[in-house]
């Protein structure tokens, strides 16, 4: 097989007729032979056929296919770089016993170098079937961004021994529109934006000068919404009834029987929509019909869907339905068969109110806006509305991510067939792809710069807010973006006039009515989605009975009297540990640890006594981290009279956001060190009281074993201090304190609001705490905090 791919010189491609020129030679199969200008990969058989074809007077049939690679081809040169359509028109003629579809592709090869070629998809059909006659293939590609030996387009279909027809056949090349912003921007302002034609008549005996107009869009609605939400009160949109992919079918159901599925299928619809009916403004009914046919395959009809769609529009006929995929823009494999789906629900007579375009993006790939539109325009020959459902992108530069969703917004936004705009998740420590494609950072709720990108595009430059006076003129046009307004007269700068009304895609004229001008309204206030209040934070604290490990007591010395201990770095494998004690006559007083390169990959820190006082650091799991391994830091002491007791909690914190385990010292003990050890690190850090350590959860998965080192001594005094500022936001960027004049340090801890703290430690009399990810604006640096103490 690799021997054969080797070989492939040529593309492989069957193609529709478009009005570009045609890089292909003969691509409506006219020629007699068909081997004058295409071969058959693999030795498959063409024929030249005129009873059934789509254009012209003659297709190709193609038969004799023993392997699934095999089908016609034209070789063509392609440029680095470049845009391509493509459109292949292919009628199945024969099945196979107990397989109810076909998938036929368009899979373009590129040679980068005699040892490496890759094939690109271009073009998917899961559901290709006899029953649907000719089927039109239709996809935007473009090629690598690198130079490659040969390149082409190539058909892997249907399973050895289908025999069809091919016909119409186009290669065009698609210039990029590098203009594409300018041009979004005129379909913006004409297709998002009417006028309002506006006619005020005010008392005869009153100035034009003293009337002032104050129209800005109605956050109300949107406001109510928010609160809703918040209790949890109305669902919008439903998603999904069923899922015909089928590792997601419940294992249940797959061994039902025809009879019984149909019992159950007809159960679930009757059950889920007296629950949601009158409730649900939509239905993703089916989820991913063109890569799921679950469905089908177990009642054997190809179109048994139609019959799962007509039944919940029966039962509750004021639901909007939907189609939903993926594999549409982001991607456009998957183009023509979706416009093929719509079409023949619409021609079973199945309301479908709009595809869904579920728009997930290849992670760190930048968004092409000349492809995206090309696919939208596909779409938008159903006549149906587009509602990107899912939308997301990926990038670690919160600045990149910014632009790339913009890049998406203004496309969409431009687009007449697109009715609205879904985002798969924004919050970054609950989106299913990660902060990397969030709008949102933190447990603060900050919006980091692809939010406040959003946040300009839909409140800022797609938003209208007009002023004027009435001195201009008392009948007016203004141009506004679709939506709901409110509209003030203010007659000597107090408000006499306050009115709602909606703009939609027609031209809209208001009519103002001023009647009393010493009639002072009240105007209704709304908080505006700009302005962002970062809630204080609030912990629960658990408070666990400690239970005693065991005691140490120094040697003596008329001062206290403090030196550092590093341990090795821990072997790199997950949970793996790392010990250091302290020298003879010196006692454990502190115990931190720090990761190798910096970052956040460690689990903390614990405190064992069964081979003497050991300071322990664990290692973070995840191949990720295996080149990140911590070492563990001691701090030691000895004064005269010095014993220390190590305490531990007999369990782990609740796995709650932010929740705090407190260790306390007994009989007054000083704390004058913590350690805390979480198997996920999932961990903001520890810090100490005078008298107690605190260890913080960061997530709700997983909690936090704490461990307190309580000492006293005659005469000996400890006091907390905490940095004045947080640490930076890049790994490596540090928080520091210092103990006053005359107090020595005993320990040192960092804890940040947003977790990720790689790790802290004493030099000379700072103690450092270390930041261990990148952060986002807005989002907690890592805080040191020193325990110091003296003997008076």
């Amino acid at each position: 097989m690799q021997n054969r791919l080797k070989s492939l010189n040529w593309v492989i491609l069957l193609l529709g007729y478009v009005q570009s020129q045609n890089i292909f030679k003969d691509g409506d199969f006219e020629a007699s032979n068909p081997h004058q200008y295409w071969q058959c990969d693999g030795g498959c058989t063409m024929t030249s056929v005129n009873n059934d074809k789509v254009n012209g007077s003659r297709a190709i049939k193609v038969t004799d296919r023993h392997h699934y690679y095999q089908g016609p081809g034209q070789s063509v040169e392609l440029k680095r770089n470049a845009r391509y359509h493509v459109i292949w028109y292919v009628k199945q003629l024969n099945s196979i016993p107990g397989k109810l579809f076909q998938e036929f592709r368009v899979t373009c090869s590129f040679r980068v170098n005699d040892n490496l070629v890759f094939y690109p998809d271009f073009v998917r059909d899961h559901k290709v079937h006899p029953g649907r006659g000719w089927v039109k293939l239709e996809g935007y590609m473009k090629t690598p961004d690198r130079d490659f030996i040969s390149g082409g387009l190539k058909i892997q279909m249907a399973d050895p021994g289908i025999e069809f027809l091919a016909d119409t056949a186009t290669l065009t090349f698609i210039p990029e529109e590098t203009n594409w912003k300018e041009n979004a921007n005129k379909r913006i302002e004409k297709y998002r934006k009417s006028n309002v034609s506006f006619t005020f008549n005010i008392p005869p005996n009153t100035d034009p000068h003293e009337y002032d107009l104050e129209e800005s869009p109605d956050y109300g609605n949107s406001d109510k919404a928010l609160d809703v939400l918040q209790q949890n009160g109305i669902p919008v949109r439903g998603h999904n009834i069923f899922w015909g992919v089928d590792r997601f079918v419940p294992k249940w159901v797959l061994p039902l029987s025809q009879v019984e599925l149909e019992k159950e299928i007809e159960h679930r619809i009757h059950y889920v929509l007296n629950v949601t009916k009158g409730k649900l403004e939509s239905w993703d009914v089916n989820n991913e019909m063109l890569h799921g046919h679950f469905y089908e395959n177990k009642m054997n009809d190809p179109y048994y869907s139609h019959k799962i769609y007509k039944l919940v529009h029966q039962i509750d006929p004021t639901v909007k339905l939907f189609l939903n995929d993926y594999q549409i823009v982001a991607n456009g494999t998957s183009v023509s068969s979706y416009v093929d789906q719509a079409r023949e629900f619409k021609k079973a007579s199945i309301p479908i109110y709009a595809l869904g375009v579920q728009s997930h993006f290849d992670d760190y790939r930048e968004p092409d806006p000349t492809m995206t539109l090309k696919r939208l325009d596909q779409l938008a020959v159903t006549g149906l509305p587009i509602w990107i459902t899912e939308m997301d992108v990926v990038a670690a530069d919160e600045n990149v991510r910014r632009d790339w969703y913009e890049t998406l917004y203004r496309v969409y936004f431009s687009h007449p067939s697109v009715e609205a705009i879904i985002l798969w998740g924004f919050w970054g420590p609950k989106h299913w792809i990660g902060e990397e494609a969030s709008l949102v950072s933190g447990s603060d709720y900050t919006i980091n710069a692809a939010g406040r990108g959003y946040l300009d595009l839909v409140f800022k430059e797609w938003n209208t807010h007009v002023t004027r006076r009435l001195s201009s003129g008392k009948q007016f046009i203004v141009r506004g973006f679709h939506g709901d307004y409110e509209i003030t007269i203010k007659y000597k700068g107090v408000p006499v006039v306050f009115q709602k009304f909606s703009l939609g895609k027609q031209d809209k004229q208001v009519t103002i009515d001023v009647t009393d001008i010493h009639a002072q309204v009240i105007i209704p206030t709304t908080s505006s989605p700009l302005i962002f209040h970062r809630p204080a934070v609030h912990h629960k604290i658990v408070t666990h009975e400690t239970y005693y490990q065991g005691r140490a007591t120094s040697g003596d010395s008329s001062t206290m009297n403090c030196v550092n201990k590093w341990s090795a770095f821990a072997v790199m494998k997950d949970d793996q540990h790392v010990d250091v004690k302290c020298p003879q006559d010196y006692v454990l007083t502190g115990c931190s640890s720090l990761t190798k390169a910096l970052t956040a990959k460690g689990d903390g820190t614990s405190v064992d006594t069964q081979n003497g006082v050991i300071c322990r650091a664990w290692n973070g799991g995840g191949p990720e981290n295996y080149n990140s391994p911590v070492h563990a830091f001691a701090r030691c002491c000895k004064v005269t009279g010095l014993k220390c007791e190590y305490r531990a909690t007999p369990k782990p914190s609740p796995s709650e956001f932010d929740v705090i385990v407190e260790t306390k010292c007994p009989n007054n003990m000083y704390a004058t060190g913590c350690a805390a050890h979480n198997w996920n690190r999932h961990m903001d850090g520890i810090y100490p009281t005078t008298h107690s350590c605190l260890a913080q959860n960061q997530d709700d998965f997983g909690g936090t074993w704490s461990y307190s080192i309580c000492c006293n001594a005659p005469n000996m005094h400890c006091q907390v201090k905490k940095s004045t500022s947080e640490s930076g936001h890049k790994i490596g960027d540090s928080s520091v304190v210092s103990c006053s004049n005359g107090w020595t340090m005993t320990g040192c801890h960092g804890v940040s609001e947003d977790g990720d703290i790689s790790g802290s430690f004493i030099e000379g009399d700072k103690c450092i705490a270390f930041n261990g990810n990148m952060k986002t604006p807005g989002m907690a640096g890592s805080v040191a905090y020193a325990t110091c103490c003296k003997t008076m």
